[in-house]
């Protein structure tokens, strides 16, 4: 549908207004959050640790062998992928070089906010290749993947996480995962073979060192690009490379991982030893999970974590049903993959219910597929209308709230007697 030049500066202005909203909550949250440390408020307990490894590796480069230690006088952790770590050590290398006084945890806040957005912003691209390959002709590709991305920048689950080192190494690997998987819906198709299996290893390899969960939800959604884009009578070709090649980068990556700990442990039988201690106490741990809970819990965090952009989707959904039918199979993987975590490793993901944000991506994604191209001006101005909405309940319920007091608006309230 074509506009005049009034109405695209109305949607610039209303754009630019969201972008700047979203920054400045971030900016704030970065500067004052960690003063409730529950797992739906950013976890800032695991944070705290976590940058207390990486500027553990900046003071000892890396010793001992690139293994955590989250606490002074503590072990290393043998089992973790470190990825998260590494990246909170390159931002602690950075403050030793400034010189700068600013305390630890804020520092690496900022720069781990900055990473998540950064991340966020690449998302773009890949989304947009989608969008164009499932929407042949479609004018605007780029449009919407950048109204989708900005509905889910808009909610919790990014902003109230943005400062957290393993939800900002999570969110680089989904999107390091899910531009691989775009990579398979470029035209033509024949000729980008090697440079598709080349991004699909890598990336499924920096997944399983930047926390493992993006493993999944990556072959998932990379699976689904190979079986629906392409040429069809490659198809079985197409899907025994990938089974090979992420079947060879997955193991190369445990490989690896496994010998880090033996460099440690000094050998192969007390590192599977260490490891199948682990395995029984994170067994025993799990043996209060309860199924029924999990999904109790699980529809409060999406609730909370998305706000508006469940509603925007229901809607979106709805009235593209007909091109959900069609495409059912790409759209369901992709909505498989976010929440593959739940099922592979449920107790995990009930304990730490912010492991919903695997969602993101297939939901920024949705966002921007089913939007109609023959309604994109009026669905594109509701889309980032709502973020705009979203973001403003963010930092009126929850960011300034929390910075402020330690607790939530609805708390407050509670508190006061109000």
């Amino acid at each position: 549908m074509l506009t005049n030049g009034s109405t695209l500066l109305r949607m610039f202005r209303l754009r630019m207004v969201v972008l700047a909203t979203i920054a400045l909550t971030i900016l704030i949250w970065a500067a004052r959050w960690g003063k409730n440390s529950g797992h739906r408020f950013g976890d800032p307990l695991l944070a705290g640790e976590m940058v207390f490894a990486g500027e553990k590796f900046a003071e000892t480069r890396f010793a001992p062998f690139g293994l955590p230690v989250y606490r002074s006088g503590h072990s290393p952790y043998t089992h973790l992928t470190p990825g998260p770590e590494w990246i909170q050590a390159l931002f602690a290398f950075g403050r030793r070089w400034t010189g700068s006084h600013v305390p630890a945890f804020v520092w690496h806040s900022f720069l781990t906010a900055a990473l998540c957005a950064a991340s966020l912003m690449l998302l773009r691209r890949p989304i947009s290749q989608v969008a164009a390959a499932l929407r042949p002709g479609d004018p605007a590709p780029e449009q919407r993947a950048t109204a989708g991305v900005l509905l889910l920048a808009s909610t919790p689950s990014f902003v109230i996480f943005a400062t957290h080192p393993y939800c900002a190494a999570t969110l680089l690997a989904n999107v390091l995962t899910f531009s691989s998987a775009a990579s398979w819906a470029r035209a033509p198709f024949s000729e980008k073979w090697a440079g598709a299996l080349m991004r699909m290893a890598s990336a499924l390899f920096a997944a399983f060192w930047l926390g493992f969960a993006p493993v999944v939800s990556g072959a998932i959604w990379t699976l689904a690009a190979v079986l629906r884009f392409g040429v069809p009578a490659q198809r079985l070709r197409r899907v025994l490379t990938f089974a090979f090649v992420s079947g060879v980068a997955l193991v190369a990556a445990v490989v690896l991982k496994v010998f880090q700990s033996v460099l440690l442990l000094g050998s192969l039988g007390a590192t599977f030893g260490d490891y199948r201690s682990i395995l029984v106490f994170r067994s025993g741990a799990a043996l209060q999970y309860s199924a029924a809970r999990h999904l109790k819990d699980s529809l409060v965090s999406a609730g909370y974590l998305f706000l508006l952009a469940i509603v925007v989707l229901a809607v979106l959904l709805w009235r593209e049903r007909s091109f959900v039918v069609r495409e059912g199979f790409f759209l369901s993987a992709l909505i498989a993959g976010g929440l593959a975590w739940q099922v592979v490793m449920p107790g995990h993901a009930a304990f730490h219910s912010y492991m919903l944000r695997e969602m993101m991506v297939p939901m920024a994604c949705l966002a921007a597929v089913l939007s109609s191209p023959l309604h994109w001006t009026g669905q594109r101005r509701a889309l980032e209308r709502c973020a705009l909405a979203n973001i403003i309940l963010v930092a009126t319920v929850l960011v300034l709230p929390l910075v402020i007091t330690g607790e939530p608006l609805w708390r407050v309230r509670l508190a006061t007697g109000n």
